[in-house]
């Protein structure tokens, strides 16, 4: 699974938008990964900007991943546009970035902007 397989901010608001009852709360389902796959229901409490860089890889999440924030992320730097973004790839040319370190990003999405819905 990559953030790029989720839904965007564009495709959420193109879908809420045709919810009949815009007053209708906001539930978030899932699968809570017993044997009869219970759908277990989420209440939306708040919505967050970050980065993927708070995103981390988990084992103790079904999904793989753990939402850590408070992580700053990193400046990336493309070579093509000469240009720092604080994404690994270049909003300009789309050519995968490098860090300080000179490492090239790895097009895991490390850096990339993201929306997180908290759920109570």
């Amino acid at each position: 699974m990559r953030l790029e397989d989720g839904m965007t901010v564009r495709q959420l608001r193109a879908a809420l938008f045709e919810v009949e009852d815009q007053d209708a709360p906001v539930l978030f389902v899932c699968d809570y990964g017993d044997y009869s796959h219970t759908q277990q229901a989420l209440f939306c409490d708040e919505v967050v900007e970050g980065n993927a860089t708070e995103i981390r890889e988990s084992a103790y999440s079904q999904s793989g991943f753990a939402y850590t924030p408070g992580d700053d992320g990193q400046e990336w730097y493309c070579e093509s546009c000469d240009d720092m973004f604080d994404a690994g790839m270049c909003p300009k040319c789309g050519e995968p970035c490098v860090n300080e370190q000179g490492e090239k990003f790895d097009e895991t999405g490390e850096a990339l902007p993201v929306v997180v819905i908290k759920t109570a």
